[in-house]
């Protein structure tokens, strides 16, 4: 059934409710939503004094099944943020085990991961947010808080308060962009999955077009790390080598202007997932994680196909990256639902909520971590004893790996755990 056909049939739906002024003080008032997302509320019984409804003086209500259910948070998107965020503390704070690290070029490393999931997850929010309309002012200002907030990152991180070397481009910039332009084309495509969905995939075959085109003449045919069909003349032109990533010197910039034309494809994989999700709202949990498990499968199938393009490169975010991420994210995306999203006992639900609480603690402030984690990075890595030592190196010394991850891991999850217990969300 298309778009219209369905929204006519909701309105028609939503017209079997009606009812007319002089009859709403009979009608009970509607049950408040619980304070836990996987409770669902048992319908009050009607008054008393209220004598049930007849066809002279009021519309049949329509049957159960077919009223969606009130948009709930989901829970198992907070807990697929905070898989995101714990296996990003995992990973920074174990540096003996040897999974730091980005691939050097082409393929795949554990570091990986974090970028895209978080790209994928922002377009799944937006989805979320804009059930009813795109708030556009709220959105602009997102815009330009992450690009102030990049900056100052990129500050710390480098040449502080000399602004004449600050790097442009960087993480959050990228979201921002990514974030801007994925709602003008969500909003173009009027918010509807389907389309969102093949215009991700449509950006996707773009930039991989366009990655070989620019580099037919490079050695393979396949874009170099020294500068050869990676566009990194497009940062070095606009902004100067002293605002590019390593001064250009590295022949790539990974979060590039142009390339950011993958992570776009991501956050429009995220969104229409995410719309797919609402959109099946009313449907049990088992459907609308299948139809996620199918949409998964669309990216899986299409993995191979981009592969033709280029090789796996999160430094580039070639279409085979991304593809592969919106599978990975979306798949488990689908089990998080399963799990956390289902109707169930009262005892399994709560049991559920407690299992889950650390990791929803993780992903409600996913941001506040994820600057946390560098922010902290450079001090461990800048601070120095007496002896020259650096300050991740002494207090791996000192406690050991486990006591070193307990302390920085340990002391992230305590933060988060506190701001969630007193509410304290930072939202932009």
């Amino acid at each position: 059934m298309g778009s219209r056909a369905l929204d006519a049939t909701h309105r028609a739906l939503d017209a079997t409710h009606t009812v007319e002024p002089n009859k709403a003080a009979s009608v009970p008032a509607a049950p408040k939503e619980s304070p836990f997302p996987l409770a669902v509320p048992a319908a009050p019984a009607a008054p008393a004094d209220v004598a049930p409804a007849t066809p002279a003086d009021a519309t049949p209500a329509a049957p159960a099944a077919a009223t969606p259910l009130p948009h709930r948070r989901s829970r198992g998107l907070d807990v697929l943020r905070g898989l995101i965020v714990g296996w990003l503390l995992v990973v920074v704070y174990t540096p003996t085990t040897g999974l730091r690290g980005h691939a050097a070029w082409f393929g795949w490393d554990h570091s990986d991961v974090f970028f895209p999931m978080f790209v994928l997850v922002a377009g799944m929010g937006l989805a979320m947010q804009t059930r009813r309309g795109m708030p556009w002012g709220r959105l602009l200002r997102r815009f330009v808080t992450l690009l102030a907030l990049g900056l100052l990152v990129n500050a710390w991180l480098g040449a502080g308060p000399d602004v004449s070397q600050l790097r442009y481009t960087g993480v959050l910039q990228r979201i921002a962009l990514a974030g801007l332009a994925g709602a003008v084309i969500v909003a173009v495509l009027r918010r509807h999955w389907a389309a969102v969905s093949a215009a991700a995939l449509a950006v996707a075959l773009g930039w991989g077009v366009a990655l070989s085109l620019a580099s037919a003449g490079c050695p393979g045919g396949l874009p170099t790390p020294a500068g050869c069909g990676t566009f990194v003349d497009v940062e070095l032109a606009l902004f100067g080598a002293d605002h590019a990533y390593a001064r250009g010197t590295l022949g790539h910039d990974p979060e590039g202007l142009v390339s950011t034309a993958g992570a776009l494809a991501t956050f429009l994989a995220g969104y229409a997932a995410a719309a797919l999700l609402t959109r099946l709202s009313s449907r049990r949990a088992g459907v609308r994680s299948a139809a996620l498990l199918a949409l998964a499968s669309g990216w899986a199938a299409a993995w191979p196909l981009f592969l033709l393009l280029q090789p796996v490169a999160k430094r580039l975010w070639t279409p085979s990256f991304l593809a592969a991420h919106a599978a990975l994210g979306i798949a488990l995306l689908a089990l998080a639902v399963l799990v956390f999203d289902s109707d169930r006992p009262a005892w399994l639900v709560r049991m559920l909520e407690v299992v889950s609480w650390p990791l929803v603690a993780l992903g409600r402030n996913a941001l506040v971590l994820w600057i946390g984690v560098f922010v902290l990075g450079k001090v461990l890595v800048t601070t120095v004893g007496p002896d020259g030592t650096p300050l991740e190196v002494s207090l791996l010394a000192d406690y050991g790996a486990a006591g070193f991850f307990a302390l920085t891991a340990g002391g992230w999850l305590l933060l988060a755990s506190a701001m969630h217990a007193c509410r304290w969300y930072v939202r932009l």
